[in-house]
């Protein structure tokens, strides 16, 4: 299939579809959760996202102290397929709260439900294995990560997710790799490295996670998807290729965290022409108690103004538009 001389993929950070999300899916439907995000999410080629949420319907539990279990049923998929969520990351913090059977169900239900996902598995070989989507004649491939609980992390005949320290050692470097050259072995055409990292509620990434995603970069990759704090972190460009360290919560019925904008977020449309990255648009949202919508007038200008301040400690400019943020990602004429 040729690809499309355009074409669009969104990213999004934590999709968390256990609780109220759950409970209110038979008497809202799927379509509800989204309202007038929604439009923008379909009108992408696809979605990418984490998913946050073990698909079980398993009542036996990990049996660590841990102070968040989630589930969700398998009907809870419907909002992801009516959101255009076409790939998801697995490698997290939440992925076997419900044992080592949630992981295995998770997998299946997704398979059945025709969503790609990286990051988990029912072996330390298959939480490492990447995946590909046909994205509108466009190859996409990706491989996730996580360097939270691990306990989480499978083994030899264990299930469990892609555990990996952010650290920028050659091992590490090998690990990402392999990886980025399985994708190039697949002809793809992007491929993307999915992580769930870092401590929540902090504002900026650190130094060595800005070095792991350089080392990411130069290892293959062409983008990195980050995800994990609650709060939406820079923006960054390295060599043309975008970097969302973190792109915050998208849906769940969490709390507000006081003295952080944890219900803030964006939608991170990555705009390509004949395969190559060119710009990256940040449409803001407001999060609510287990739904989300644009955020519009002088919230989304405050939204949009407190991702340009973020952005002022990285290398990125970024461009004020009528509906958000846009970053240019082609390189400058010398």
């Amino acid at each position: 299939m040729p690809v499309q001389d355009s074409v669009t993929l969104a990213f999004v950070g934590d999709i968390n579809v256990a609780g109220d999300v759950d409970r209110d899916l038979d008497r809202r439907g799927p379509d509800w959760f989204w309202g007038d995000v929604q439009p923008l999410l379909q009108s992408a080629d696809a979605v990418i996202a984490n998913l946050e949420t073990p698909i079980t319907r398993s009542t036996r539990k990990w049996p660590w102290p841990k102070a968040y279990k989630f589930r969700a049923r398998p009907e809870t998929l419907s909002i992801l397929q009516a959101a255009n969520v076409r790939l998801v990351n697995l490698a997290n913090n939440h992925m076997v709260d419900h044992d080592r059977q949630g992981v295995i169900d998770t997998l299946e239900h997704l398979d059945a439900a025709g969503i790609a996902h990286v990051g988990a598995g029912a072996d330390a070989d298959g939480a490492e294995r990447t995946a590909v989507i046909d994205v509108a004649g466009l190859r996409v491939g990706a491989y996730g990560l996580t360097d939270n609980v691990w306990e989480y992390a499978a083994k030899p005949g264990r299930p469990g997710t892609n555990f990996m320290w952010i650290r920028s050692t050659p091992a590490r470097v090998d690990r990402l790799r392999a990886a980025a050259a399985s994708l190039a072995a697949s002809q793809v055409d992007l491929r993307v490295i999915s992580a769930h990292w870092g401590p929540n509620m902090r504002l900026h990434p650190i130094r060595r996670f800005q070095r792991f995603a350089a080392d990411a970069l130069a290892a293959g990759f062409d983008m990195l998807h980050g995800h994990s704090a609650h709060v939406v972190q820079r923006v960054d460009r390295i060599d043309g290729r975008p970097v969302l360290y973190d792109c915050g919560n998208f849906l769940d019925d969490y709390w507000p965290f006081p003295f952080r904008r944890t219900l803030w977020s964006f939608i991170f449309f990555l705009d390509l022409k004949q395969g190559r990255p060119t710009a990256l648009r940040l449409m803001p949202v407001k999060l609510f108690s287990n739904y989300v919508r644009l955020a519009t007038g002088e919230l989304a200008d405050r939204i949009c103004a407190l991702m340009v301040k973020r952005c002022q400690r990285g290398n990125v400019a970024m461009e004020r538009t009528g509906a958000g943020l846009r970053v240019d990602l082609e390189p400058v004429p010398s």
